[in-house]
């Protein structure tokens, strides 16, 4: 397998973006999606189900606040997404094909 990570995605810059478990599941949920696209509440979802905690509405509003005051603004200042607030699209814009990018990735999260 040839790196997936191009000269715009570099490894640690990556690595560091993905490190925690919010931003990781929002890059697992564009991967999966056929045209890397989501919603925050489409990452949010992801979030309370890999998260295997019971998941109020107050859990759910906070992990959306801290996907749009940390979590998504570090994403997009790395180069992996652009996300509007007014309609909660999350558009995956990194080098590297999302899904190649995850899966590489997972071997360092391990």
């Amino acid at each position: 397998m040839t790196d997936p990570f191009t000269s715009g995605d570099t490894r640690s810059d990556v690595l560091a973006a993905l490190a925690h478990d919010y931003r990781w599941q929002t890059l697992q949920q564009l991967a999966e999606s056929d045209d890397g696209i989501c919603t925050v509440k489409g990452a949010v979802e992801a979030i309370v189900t890999a998260d295997d905690t019971a998941a109020n509405t107050d859990k759910r509003e906070r992990i959306r606040l801290n996907l749009y005051h940390t979590h998504l603004p570090q994403l997009a200042d790395d180069g992996l997404i652009e996300y509007d607030w007014r309609t909660g699209d999350i558009v995956y814009t990194g080098d590297t094909p999302a899904p190649a990018l995850v899966e590489a990735a997972a071997k360092f999260r391990s």
